[in-house]
């Protein structure tokens, strides 16, 4: 089911997070719980490659810290290079 996990209702070992849910959603529609992305998948979100802190010790805590605190790479390179291209126009 690709990143989402599916609460089995008929699971026991599932029953306290059933109930919390279902306290969430009376409706009783279909319960997802999202995973944590790994520090590489992080790093990939702002355009780093997989290896890029590999060659520094340092803890998964730290990396997300880094990765959170980070400037997406991907996205920012083409607003820079829109507003140079807006400020190239006006001279």
């Amino acid at each position: 089911m690709g990143d989402w996990q599916r609460s089995d209702a008929s699971d026991p070992s599932t029953e306290e997070s059933r109930s919390i849910e279902h306290d969430a959603r009376p409706d009783n529609s279909p319960h997802y719980r999202a995973r944590r992305l790994t520090p590489t998948e992080c790093a990939r979100l702002q355009g780093f490659a997989d290896d890029w802190c590999a060659d520094v010790p340092h803890s998964d805590s730290a990396e997300y810290k880094l990765w959170g605190n980070g400037i997406s790479l991907p996205v920012l390179l083409p607003m820079f290079k829109a507003m140079r291209k807006v400020m190239e126009e006006d001279g």
